[in-house]
């Protein structure tokens, strides 16, 4: 957190490897971080969704393109959208949505891989204040869904 121009966003580009660090070394559990990995997920501040592609094939996609299961993806897609208030709008393109439900497609596209590390570059911007609340929730339960999950298979 900081004020605007500060590098909050230059650091979170760091800290996904879209930007490499000047004169030093980003490292990350023990190794170093250089260039993008599927392990850090990184929601921008700017819309990303593929214009020509449904809201549930954009959730899909970073999963698909690492050759999950097709039915795998789509079942976690769906229980990623259903959390994020987006169940009934998977066969809706980004144009047919309002500018919230984007922001909300961008958030559920995040944990779709079960990445180690998620970077949100400003992630609630454009949402009114009762869905931010709803999805700092989500998020919070993601992390506590996803701690417990950990602490259960690894130690």
């Amino acid at each position: 957190m900081g004020r605007s121009g500060c590098g909050k966003s230059t650091l979170a580009y760091i800290l996904s490897g879209y930007v490499e660090p000047e004169g030093s070394t980003l490292t990350l559990d023990g190794g170093s971080v250089k260039g993008v990995d599927s392990g850090r997920m990184m929601v921008f501040q700017e819309t990303l969704l593929w214009p020509w592609m449904t809201v549930e094939k954009n959730v899909t996609f970073g999963a698909r393109a690492k050759g999950i299961d097709k039915k795998e993806a789509a079942d976690k897609a769906a229980e990623l959208l259903d959390r994020f208030g987006l169940g009934d709008f998977c066969e809706k393109y980004p144009g047919q949505l309002s500018g919230g439900m984007m922001r909300r497609a961008e958030l559920a596209q995040a944990p779709m891989n079960s990445p180690k590390v998620m970077i949100l570059d400003d992630p609630f911007r454009g949402l009114d204040v009762m869905t931010r609340e709803l999805m700092q929730e989500n998020y919070l339960q993601l992390f506590e869904d996803t701690q417990s999950y950990n602490r259960l298979h690894y130690g």
